[in-house]
Parts: structure tokens; sequence; C-alpha cells
């Protein structure tokens, strides 16, 4: 929570869970550098979890299965690391 309070950033609030038994109801942005299984389990809590919230989801290296990434950035390091920006809606 420094890291909030030193950038001055009060309308931020910060979660260290896992994210099977997270409540994504209120979320606005979500965080994640996780394995390929658990982009696939990231995606289908998503179909099934959200229902009127739109998401910006941000991951580091693994791709969502089957959904196209609104922006994919490729980090200036020695693997040029992908990030993938998703902006998710239910469908």
């Amino acid at each position: 929570m420094l890291f909030k309070y030193s950038l001055g950033l009060d309308n931020l609030t910060l979660y260290r869970k896992d994210f099977k038994n997270a409540d994504f109801s209120t979320v606005s942005t979500l965080v994640c550098y996780l394995f390929p299984g658990g982009m696939v389990a990231l995606e289908e809590k998503l179909k099934h979890d959200v229902v009127n919230n739109k998401i910006t989801i941000v991951s580091n290296t693994f791709a969502l299965p089957s959904y196209k990434p609104t922006n994919v950035i490729k980090l200036k390091d020695f693997y040029q690391t992908p990030i993938y920006v998703y902006h998710w809606q239910p469908k």
C-alpha cells in the first residue's frame, strides 16, 4: 500500500489474490502474469462471471487463448516480451 500512497493514487485499490476465488463484479483493471493454462482458466472465469462491467486486462507474456488483444506491446528486452492489452466486454 506504500506504492498507492506514495504516488497519491487515492482511487486505486490493489488486490493480490487467486483470481479463481476473486469477485470481478467491481473490477475495472486486471494485471496478470500467468502461464498458458492460467490464461485459459482466466478466460473461462471472465466469460462466466463478468456480466455487466468492462475490464481492461494487461497480461505479461501470455495471451488469452480465444480473445483478440486490443494492443500488443513488445518490450525492448532480450526476448521482446509481449504485453497483451484487452478491453473485455461481456458478449
